[in-house]
């Protein structure tokens, strides 16, 4: 029974909705023709007033002109038709009385556009002729300058009957007035509408005719199409209204015709009666079907919905008996579900009570929850923390003022509002270390916290806090840590000491022992005013450090020489910014190298603990045979040697240059340079006072004349020189000294560009070419002058050199500095004789100094 009553019912659905869809689509068609005739009659409407517009512009001109010529005319006129193209032509008619009639044919003549005042040419007369004698005449005198050339000037506009009657109107009114409808050549509808020209006194002297093409009124012909227009009016010499007009619906015809609509205006404007009728006839191509076949279709998918839906049901009452069996199995189930769950719990609070880890829930409100491990209470200090805020718990001592500490607090409040996405990009800055101190004890604990939330529907509603006591942990690694960086540092420095020549370094460390207490004591006890010379001290035991093979410690040297950068630019005045004197010594790196240099001496003392050799130098003592085998050397020589070599150190200078090659070597292949050294046949023994100095020396202008002076082999080659560079000695014994030259043979020392440097340090105000070779040399010595724009672990901070002469001048040793460019650089030292013992000769000859 309920199958009939279905389906009956659906067919009676289905002819409501298809009654409803077809008014629906005529009402749309309907209201899409009236949108499409509005437009038309909006275009009409203001096609009359622009009409009406344009007389009141031929008015005002006429107003303001006074007189009429052709030429002043004929180019308003072109302006007023090409902004109003339904105007078709424009003419002036003169006012002429028969009293003037002469003398208007006069000045017709003399314009030489006409002869006469004509008439015919309409109706009855088509013949254009001189004009019979009248009362007055409306001649043409002036025209639009598209018809000057088919224009009768002097032609009287009353012997056409339609314009007769048009003029006679408006003498009468005083006012704008039409002429009847008439045909243009082209079919379309037009009128005359007459204005009329007045003189100062408003008496009439003539009119103005403007033909207006009604038909163009219409608008765009988009909006016409499919549709019928027809214009009904009087034409000009007739009573009764005519279809005059017709613009037809030239698309085919379609079956079947639904209908048509229609619509109408009527109006009436300068005497004329004017009408318009649309039409449009509905074809289904015509109008939108496309409801039509949806309502079909949602008829067909309700038949299909009511069959569904009846199966459905009898589905719907079989399974309701089932459902009652379900509801039965499904208690059963929760009730085991529910066991289970007890269990679960059981098995939870076993599992935290067991935790030696800081296990709490926090709500959104950041308040710990019941669950948490008893562990957590231990860690805290505390005897509860239920209900109490998670920050004022574990995260009391963190400081809001600070970066990082901020942050965290910032974040954790952020996040009780979050979704998974934004706890996703957020949770890095949440701290994963926390320095924790419970207010029960004074003892400083370290936990590792992780964070975990829980999201109901992308809602925040818990999060899991868990803190490891890692403490002992942390401890064990630094330990850890600490004594793999000691294994790592004395293998390095087992390595470099092997690697490097002994005598070299018990020199070095006899030397540099009373230096590194006073770096030690300084970097304890910081002292402005020592400054400046520990830093050429530390810039001293760099080079030296390198040179002799214990690059690890040069390093370190130069890495505070970095952190103390800013401190030597402020004392020198090259920075303006204020440096704090006592946290820059403290926070550098003074212990590291202590406890680098320790460790080089530590196991070189555990390597070689032999007593120390001969204070007199090797390479001496290997000449011993050739002296004695010499012919030239005097024993008495031989003997004043031996005396004086039981005395004091004497140190030969070659032996001194020659302990750098292996350093320089391997400098000038960092720097991609070659060089060749020149040992000399020479040699000078000098006094052991001197060895500090000396060596001083010899590292920072050996090392500068590769970093600075030595050109790369293809700068060399290109310049005419051999692709190797060359180091060595000279010396030269005068009356009160020795002079002993360090020479390299690179591009020399660019005087400019000393000068124009010193400059910019405000080293010197005097001109360029007032200064000496000598002087501007001089400022190489100057405390933080550099030739170089970037400071390396070679150069550029300008306390070498300075350094150097102030070692030297300690020892009374005069240095100083001359170049040739393109050729080479030459560091002069003045050594005392005072301080020289001996010298060799080439020929082996052993000669003491007096």
């Amino acid at each position: 029974m309920r199958r009939p009553l279905l389906l009956i019912l659906v067919l009676l659905m289905s002819a409501a909705a298809l009654s409803a869809a077809w008014a629906y689509v005529l009402s749309v068609g309907r209201a899409a023709f009236e949108a499409d005739i509005l437009k038309v009659k909006q275009s009409f409407f203001e096609g009359v007033k622009a009409a009406e517009s344009a007389v009141q512009s031929v008015e005002s001109f006429s107003e303001a002109i006074g007189t009429i010529d052709q030429e002043r005319f004929g180019r308003f006129t072109a302006d007023l038709m090409t902004k109003s193209p339904f105007l078709m032509g424009v003419i002036y008619y003169q006012r002429v009385a028969d009293a003037g009639r002469l003398e208007y044919e006069a000045e017709l003549r003399g314009k030489g556009i006409g002869e006469t005042i004509l008439e015919g040419g309409v109706g009855d007369s088509p013949d254009i002729r001189p004009a019979k004698v009248g009362n007055e005449y409306f001649a043409v005198t002036a025209v639009d300058a598209g018809a000057r050339e088919a224009s009768y000037f002097g032609w009287n506009a009353l012997t056409d009957p339609n314009k007769d009657v048009a003029i006679k109107k408006l003498l009468s009114v005083g006012e704008p007035v039409a002429s009847g409808a008439f045909l243009l050549d082209n079919g379309n509808i037009a009128i005359e509408i007459f204005a009329p020209v007045r003189n100062r006194d408003a008496a009439i002297v003539g009119v103005i005719g403007a033909t207006v093409d009604l038909t163009r009124l219409l608008g765009d012909e988009r909006w016409r199409e499919g549709v019928t227009i027809v214009m009904t009016t009087v034409l000009a010499g007739e009573s009764i209204a005519k279809d005059i007009y017709r613009y037809l619906d030239r698309s085919e015809a379609a079956w079947p015709n639904l209908g048509s609509i229609t619509s109408k205006i009527e109006l009436d404007r300068f005497g004329q009666q004017l009408g318009l009728k649309f039409e449009k006839q509905l074809y289904p191509g015509r109008v939108n079907l496309t409801i039509i076949w949806l309502t079909l279709a949602a008829c067909l998918l309700l038949a299909l919905l009511g069959s569904y839906l009846l199966l459905t049901y009898e589905k719907l009452q079989k399974s309701l008996a089932g459902l009652a069996e379900a509801n039965s199995s499904l208690e059963r189930r929760v009730n085991e579900r529910t066991l289970d769950l007890k269990l679960a719990h059981a098995e939870v609070k076993e599992i935290l009570d067991n935790l030696d880890d800081l296990v709490v829930t926090v709500d959104p409100e950041m308040k710990i929850g019941a669950t948490h491990s008893p562990a957590s209470l231990r860690l805290l200090g505390r005897d509860a923390i239920v209900g109490c805020s998670l920050t004022d718990v574990l995260f009391k001592d963190l400081d809001r003022h600070d970066a990082n500490q901020g942050k965290h607090l910032f974040v954790m409040e952020m996040l009780r509002h979050s979704d998974p996405f934004q706890w996703s990009i957020s949770t890095h800055d949440l701290m994963p270390v926390l320095r924790y101190k419970s207010s029960e004890t004074s003892a400083e604990r370290t936990l590792s916290l992780r964070y975990s939330p829980i999201f109901e529907n992308d809602v925040f509603r818990k999060m899991i806090v868990v803190a490891s006591d890692v403490t002992e942990i942390l401890a064990l690694r630094a330990s850890l840590a600490a004594r793999e960086k000691e294994s790592t540092l004395r293998e390095t420095v087992l390595l470099e000491i092997a690697a490097s020549d002994k005598r070299q370094l018990r020199g070095f460390f006899k030397e540099f022992e009373a230096r590194m207490e006073e770096i030690r004591t300084f970097s304890l006890q910081p002292d402005p005013q020592a400054t400046l010379p520990i830093l050429r001290s530390l810039h001293t035991i760099k080079g030296t450090a390198r040179s002799v093979g214990l690059k690890l410690l040069a390093k370190c040297v130069h890495a505070v020489e970095d952190q103390l950068e800013p401190l030597r630019l402020t004392l020198m005045g090259s920075n303006s910014e204020h440096v704090d004197f006592e946290a820059s010594v403290r926070s550098s790196g003074f212990t590291e190298i202590h406890s680098v240099y320790t460790a080089y001496h530590r196991i070189f003392v555990e390597l070689f603990t032999d007593t120390e050799s001969s204070p007199l130098a090797p390479r001496f003592i290997s000449r011993l045979g050739n002296f004695l085998g010499s012919v030239k050397t005097d024993r008495k020589e031989l003997a004043n040697w031996f005396e004086m070599s039981q005395n004091e150190e004497v140190l030969s200078v070659v032996e001194i240059f020659e302990g750098f090659f292996p350093t320089l070597q391997e400098l000038a292949g960092e720097l991609g340079k070659e060089l060749i050294f020149e040992t000399p046949q020479w040699d000078l023994y000098i006094a052991g006072s001197l060895k500090s100095a000396l060596q001083e020396a010899f590292t920072h202008v050996l090392r500068n004349a590769i970093d600075h002076g030595i050109e790369d082999p293809e700068e060399r080659t290109s310049s005419g020189k051999p692709s190797k560079g060359k180091l060595w000695l000279t010396f030269e014994d005068r009356i009160q000294h020795t002079l002993l030259t360090i020479c390299d043979d690179g591009r020399g020392i660019n005087l400019k560009r000393v000068y124009d440097l010193a400059q910019s340090k405000q080293l010197v105000n005097q001109p360029f070419a007032d200064m000496h070779e000598n002087q501007i040399l001089d400022l190489l010595f100057a405390p933080g002058f550099s030739t170089k724009t970037e400071i390396s672990e070679l150069s550029g901070r300008g306390v070498g050199l300075d350094a150097v002469r102030v070692a030297l001048k300690r020892c009374g040793v005069e240095c100083r500095f001359s170049s040739k460019t393109g050729h080479g650089s030459y560091f002069e030292m003045l050594i005392p004789r005072s301080a020289l013992r001996f010298v060799a000769t080439p020929e082996a000859e052993l000669r003491m100094i007096s």
